[in-house]
């Protein structure tokens, strides 16, 4: 496993712009991803940052990284709660981690068909983006980037931008040596 995939897939969230990012890696056994999981989040939860297997197939792991505190924000926002109860999350409980149990479950054994879209909310996507998607089956958006865009072109159009620009930085520091993810993390 390398901190390369946090800084290729995760920068945003590492910088405290996004709530949340999500990456596959394909690590060599089990122990291996438990390992690198278990160092990133004694480095990083002082940050705010943890790490989280959402998903574990034979050759790869669907590794989701959260800012514990905007996520939190985020699945209280009582739209986006109202949203992600008509899908039984237990939003009301306040326990983050019994939130991504119950996504986690409706990972499991998912297809492109029957994929839980809803996982737009635990990435910080807009919940209209997220509910588009839903709607219009990833089809008739206005802008895309990291996410469909649904309304606000021009507003989503500056969030993608910003977002590359986070990811062009945090790669030019990473290749030119700064190798630390506890220096490029903004603590949150």
């Amino acid at each position: 496993m390398s901190d390369k995939y946090l800084v290729d897939c995760c920068s945003g969230t590492l910088a405290a712009i996004k709530c949340a990012s999500l990456f596959s890696c394909t690590p060599e056994c089990d122990a291996d991803l438990k390992d690198w999981i278990a160092e990133k989040n004694a480095e990083l939860n002082t940050r705010g940052i943890h790490l989280y297997v959402l998903k574990r197939c034979e050759s790869c792991a669907l590794v989701y990284v959260f800012r514990i505190s905007q996520l939190r924000r985020t699945l209280e926002d009582p739209k986006n709660r109202d949203f992600l109860l008509r899908y039984g999350y237990p939003v009301g409980t306040g326990d983050l981690y019994l939130c991504l149990s119950h996504l986690k479950e409706r990972m499991r054994g998912c297809s492109s068909s029957t994929f839980p879209h809803e996982i737009g909310v635990f990435l910080g996507y807009p919940l209209c983006d997220v509910t588009g998607f839903i709607d219009n089956r990833g089809k008739n958006y206005t802008v895309s980037g990291l996410w469909k865009s649904y309304t606000g072109k021009e507003e989503a159009g500056r969030t993608f931008s910003r977002l590359n620009k986070c990811h062009h930085i945090y790669w030019q520091l990473w290749v030119s040596g700064r190798r630390s993810i506890l220096q490029l993390t903004v603590a949150g």
